[in-house]
């Protein structure tokens, strides 16, 4: 998917999805007719980069439940191990924004505002290790057999609640995308600007699993 990119076969039988597509549809169509808009495609937004802070109702966030899941069973399927991650500082998307708007162009109204410097998943399992958090690395079918141990255990089945709808059937997760975002175009833009995206830094992801430690 490209910033020009919008219908592309993809699928748009739920609610979410089809209410994304159908609202940029109506935004270009808007910009079109010479309203000075945007569509801004936000990547994972995460705590700040500058000194940590965070969204007060940090438990409403999909992608912090998952991670603080795995810290609490203390295991990961080693299929997950790269597995690439991506931190969208707030106050670094924040900003990214004001240099779009202030350097407009009636060439392309449409960005993707993520940070590319994606980390992995090994990397967040290095950390856990270092501040004392062990965290397995699992064969796949020791994990499966974990798992439905957890399942049928009434006790500590609420641990896996926010992994729940990420197993198939054969309780493996699936988070592989077939559709692969590019960014060319914005990191480009952003570039003349003066803007760089960071790279996301061990004293960064420290600070983020402190974060998570008050709600373990």
């Amino acid at each position: 998917i490209y910033e020009s990119s919008l219908y592309v076969g993809q699928v748009l039988d739920d609610v979410y999805s089809r209410s994304k597509f159908d609202a940029e549809s109506y935004v270009l169509d808007a910009i079109h007719e010479g309203v000075d808009g945007y569509i801004l495609r936000m990547g994972n937004l995460m705590p700040r980069l500058r000194d940590g802070k965070f969204q007060e109702n940090i438990l409403d966030n999909d992608f912090v439940n998952k991670i603080i899941a795995f810290i609490k069973i203390g295991m990961i399927p080693d299929y997950l191990q790269n597995l690439p991650l991506n931190f969208t500082p707030i106050d670094q998307a924040s900003r990214a924004i004001y240099k779009i708007v202030t350097h407009t162009n009636n060439t392309n109204r449409i960005f993707h505002l993520f940070n590319h410097n994606n980390i992995q998943v090994n990397k967040i399992l290095k950390i856990l290790k270092n501040l004392n958090y062990n965290v397995k690395i699992l064969t796949e079918e020791d994990f499966k057999n974990k798992i439905e141990k957890i399942l049928h255990d009434e006790n500590s089945k609420y641990l896996i609640r926010n992994l729940m709808n990420d197993f198939d059937k054969n309780l493996h997760l699936d988070y592989k995308f077939d559709i692969v975002i590019k960014s060319n175009f914005t990191i480009k833009y952003l570039k003349k600007t003066f803007f760089r995206w960071h790279k996301i830094s061990n004293k960064y992801l420290v600070r983020f699993i402190n974060l998570l430690r008050e709600e373990f």
